[in-house]
């Protein structure tokens, strides 16, 4: 028995049925019950929003029909397809026959799909037809692209726009598939599938068809990044990352590591402009606005690219070269600043101390030389004694995570992307690219980080530091789970 799509079997039969287009929906409804049919339609919007639906559900409902989607031909509603009928001929034998009457119905109905696609000459062609039609005769066009229709021809329809679908509407409608087709989907799947469907209902439910035939339970988040060829949330941290701290060619090997892993660049950069994008909207981040917004607009263009992989590597080396020149800049006299400020502020300022040698975990010392971003989270950082202390395991670790993601976010960000493992008396860090281990194995961040552990673990504990990728995709599902809970949810967050 030949397989029926999901996008086709979860059609809605009726206006009702149509979700997130009720201010068209409604409309037509309105205008059936007072027999108020025009004689021409134009459905407008992007693919995949119920456009074909509705025009399919408006013609068997002005003809007084029940409309299945598994079997929606009668005689007296006639389908176009633009693409391939754009021609004058095609258009002139249509039209021809607009002015036979219906066979069994009231009405001819004629649904013309992309109608933008007609030529010049099918369009005057037409243009004729919509001016003086024949009573008995509606036509229902669609298109995604409304700016390429002659203006007369516009003017000469009712024009309705299609909004893409909301996210939650998405959700809810994959939810109510999901449920009949008898598959658990994921909660972070689903929200995954509605934000990469784009507003497009046709989309996101072959998105969730695709996931169903690779996932023998549960369709997971990690389904869905493999059918979309989808990076992970922590690779584009650490792209982030290198935008401030890494060299050139730190930037281009983990590029490397992304193209091997078969993501496409445009598709990676798709992936950063959201990641950007959200960014913005937080305060602990180390790049500046003026670089998010200069990578943003630079990335937006490689999908237009002859080729996108150098694009790619070009914008975001660019975005790395304003980011860094942008944390090097000097800031301005602090005496300018207390000139300006308030006498409480001044207070403020007089009674800030001054962070000491001991602080735990200062910046890099390749990024001795900048000025350090003031932390959002204190005004000073505790002493290394402060580190808990707790046993010596992987979970008594990501306590000590959570105390080091006070003190310096960047090496909190880093060390949680490492896999930690507990052999005697020596504390294991695998790490899945090199640039991270040389960032640990320098003098400062290694002599302070070994504090740390000796402070947690006891004294007699060291500090190794290791790459290795294979070691680090293998991490499993319990230990995902039980490092989500310590750290409160938030592995997969900025």
């Amino acid at each position: 028995m030949a397989h029926t799509a999901l996008y086709r079997k979860y059609r809605s039969e009726s206006l009702d049925a149509v979700v997130g287009q009720r201010h068209i929906t409604d409309t037509l409804q309105k205008a059936l019950s007072n027999d108020q049919v025009a004689h021409a339609y134009l459905f407008t919007g992007p693919k995949g929003v119920g456009k074909t639906s509705v025009a399919r559900i408006l013609a068997h409902e002005i003809l007084g029909l029940t409309y299945n989607p598994m079997d929606p031909d009668h005689i007296d509603i006639i389908e176009l397809d633009a693409a391939s009928n754009r021609r004058i001929d095609e258009i002139r034998e249509l039209l021809d026959k607009v002015y036979v009457g219906p066979s069994i119905a009231s009405k001819k109905i004629y649904i013309i799909d992309e109608v933008h696609m007609l030529t010049n000459e099918a369009f005057n062609a037409l243009l004729k037809t919509l001016e003086e039609p024949p009573s008995h005769v509606v036509f229902i066009m669609a298109t995604t692209e409304l700016h390429k229709l002659p203006e007369t021809v516009v003017s000469r329809t009712q024009r309705f726009g299609f909004h893409p679908i909301g996210h939650a509407d998405i959700i809810d409608h994959l939810q109510i598939i999901a449920k009949q087709e008898s598959i658990s989907v994921a909660d972070d799947a689903l929200q995954l599938i509605a934000e990469h469907s784009e507003g497009s209902f046709r989309d996101a439910i072959s998105l969730l068809e695709q996931c169903m035939f690779n996932a023998q339970e549960e369709v997971s988040v990690e389904h869905v990044h493999m059918v979309l060829g989808l990076t992970k949330t922590t690779v584009l941290e650490q792209l982030t990352e290198l935008m401030t701290r890494g060299t050139a060619g730190d930037l281009l090997n983990a590029l490397d590591e992304i193209y091997h892993q078969g993501v496409a660049p445009g598709q990676l950069a798709k992936q950063l402009v959201v990641h950007w994008r959200a960014l913005l909207r937080k305060d602990s981040i180390d790049l500046s606005e003026h670089s998010l917004t200069f990578g943003i607009d630079t990335l937006l263009s490689t999908n237009f690219s002859s080729d996108a992989q150098l694009y790619l590597e070009s914008a975001l080396l660019r975005t790395r070269q304003a980011a860094q020149k942008n944390n090097t800049a000097p800031q301005q006299n602090e005496s300018s600043h207390t000139a300006k400020a308030t006498p409480e502020a001044k207070k403020q300022v007089a009674e800030k101390p001054v962070a000491t040698t001991e602080k735990i975990v200062q910046k890099d010392s390749v990024d001795s030389k900048k000025v350090e971003k003031p932390s959002k989270q204190a005004d000073t950082a505790p002493t290394t004694a402060a580190v808990p202390k707790v046993d010596p395991t992987v979970d008594g670790w990501n306590t000590v995570l959570e105390f080091l993601k006070t003190q310096n976010y960047s090496v909190y960000a880093a060390l949680r992307l490492s896999d930690a493992d507990i052999d005697n008396d020596t504390l294991h860090l695998y790490f899945k690219f090199p640039f991270h281990k040389k960032r640990f194995d320098s003098a400062a961040i290694r002599s302070a980080l070994t504090t740390v552990v000796r402070n947690a673990f006891g004294e007699n504990f060291s500090l190794e530091t290791h790459v290795d990728a294979a070691r680090h995709s293998k991490i499993s599902k319990e230990k995902i789970d039980r490092v989500t809970t310590v750290l409160g949810g938030e592995v997969i967050e900025l």
